[in-house]
């Protein structure tokens, strides 16, 4: 069995630094330099390789199985400048990544891929912070999760154990939370999935092209890929894109066992004690403790606050106070979520958590000349404030008279839903509109425009269903 029982610092010797700096009650991210002399190592559990060349790592060999390739790695890291780039041979379709040394994983760089276009999966139960310098550019699909094992096909993949790796052959379909505390996730800078161009950073750790020119905006990108978030609670102020792709934010507030269908959605479960008696079956799990957000925010040594703090036990946007709690389970996105396609059909983003905080957001699943995805948001208690959701189809530059798209569907459903100075858009253009449902027990709408209308067509439908 390999365990690595190494813990990331002393919350006493945390409390202490913090207490020293001024910070006692005030925890905080940081976008600055973390100064370590490797950032990232391999845990010797397999065969990886991990060549340093300047600022960047080279990531080859692991273990193989089928078309997927496995690495595990004791410390998985990026200071502001460095590239982490993985070394994907011919016909590889799925890169997984643990990290099991007991540090959170800290990205303040490049992660991207060479030599092939698979899927890449970053896997630490501690959590994972993408700091506000971080640039994720890959090729194809991303998942980000805190889980305790991915299954493929009728297999677990665990992220400290053993694994047999022979046998997991096929496609990530499940993600298994065994323990109370769960990790976090907190993105701050710009994630991008269906990268087709090659790119790097300069000497200032900014995006650049082959050519070195500097990309202001996101890089070129293929349709279709998607984005999965999944942890005990998730912060976004960066921005996720991923055109026509597909977005997946879930918190996940205790054990539980989270499936992605085939079409795309999410499946949430409580997980049956037969699964749990089976995958801890060898399992021992002690010794290595996710880090709650406040603690995971410290980030370690830092000079400038940027984005994220904990004050008074609430937790802290730039700009102002979100009202909410670091519970397990909770979401709180601003920024940019972006699936939306041209010329072809808007992505889905999927947003479920027990609490739900949207605010100052563009959520956009839009089509511009074709069909408007669909967004869904699902919470116990939904707040969205100065934020605007879009499914509709948009003209561009065809003929309007010739436009086929269609405006898809919003849902919001939870027991509180409280909407205010916010834009829900689920418009047609020379199509039917989409349809916007609103369904909870309690539901206030203030200072909003819902838009499902049609332009020389039927309008969709909007549907509020609240007993309050």
């Amino acid at each position: 069995m390999f365990v690595n029982h190494k813990f990331w610092g002393s919350h006493n010797v945390l409390k202490q630094v913090a207490s020293l700096l001024g910070f006692s009650s005030l925890f905080m991210i940081f976008g600055t330099n973390i100064v370590q002399a490797e950032s990232i190592t391999i845990d010797g559990s397999t065969d990886t390789d991990v060549n340093r060349q300047n600022r960047q790592y080279d990531i080859s060999g692991g273990e193989s199985a089928g078309n997927n390739i496995f690495h595990s790695f004791e410390k998985f890291g990026l200071n502001r400048g460095e590239i982490a780039n993985f070394l994907a041979e011919h016909g590889t379709e799925n890169i997984f990544n643990r990290v099991t040394g007991g540090d959170p994983s800290i990205i303040n760089g490049l992660l991207k891929i060479s030599g092939g276009n698979p899927n890449l999966f970053l896997v630490n139960p501690v959590g994972i912070i993408f700091g506000k310098n971080s640039s994720i550019n890959l090729p194809a699909s991303f998942t980000a999760t805190t889980a305790n094992g991915i299954q493929i096909g009728e297999f677990w993949f665990h992220a400290l154990e053993t694994n047999n790796y022979e046998n997991l052959v096929g496609e990530a379909k499940g993600f298994v939370f065994l323990e109370s505390d769960i990790g976090s996730i907190v993105n701050l800078g710009d994630i991008n999935v269906g990268v087709t161009e090659e790119v790097s950073l300069n000497d200032h750790g900014v995006l650049i092209d082959q050519h070195g020119n500097v990309i202001s905006d996101s890089p070129a990108q293929k349709t279709g890929e998607t984005i999965n978030l999944i942890g005990g609670l998730i912060i976004n102020t960066g921005s996720l894109n991923t055109p026509g792709g597909t977005i997946n934010i879930v918190s996940v507030p205790d054990k539980q066992l989270v499936q992605i269908t085939p079409e795309g959605s999410l499946l949430s479960l409580a997980l049956p004690t037969e699964s749990e008696t089976m995958l801890r079956e060898g399992v021992e799990t002690k010794g290595l403790t996710p880090l709650a957000l406040p603690t995971l925010l410290t980030g370690g040594n830092a000079v400038e606050a940027t984005e994220v703090a904990i004050v008074d036990g609430v937790i802290t946007l730039r700009g102002g106070q979100t009202g909410l709690s670091p519970d397990l389970g909770t979401i709180i996105v601003t920024g940019n979520l972006d699936a939306s396609g041209t010329n072809v059909d808007g992505g889905n983003i999927n947003i479920q958590g027990e609490k739900v905080s949207l605010s100052h957001l563009k959520v956009d699943a839009s089509g511009v000349n074709v069909d408007g995805g669909n967004i869904n948001i699902q919470g116990e208690k939904i707040d969205i404030n100065q934020s605007n959701i879009d499914v509709s189809d948009i003209p561009g530059d065809r003929d309007v008279a010739n436009d086929l798209g269609d405006g898809k569907n919003i849902n919001i459903q939870g027991e509180e839903i409280d909407i205010i100075e916010s834009k829900l858009d689920a418009s047609g253009t020379n199509v039917d509109g989409g349809n916007i449902n609103l369904h909870g027990g309690k539901v206030s709408l203030s200072h909003m425009k819902v838009d499902a209308s049609g332009a020389n067509v039927d309008g969709g439908n909007i549907n509020i269903h609240g007993e309050k």
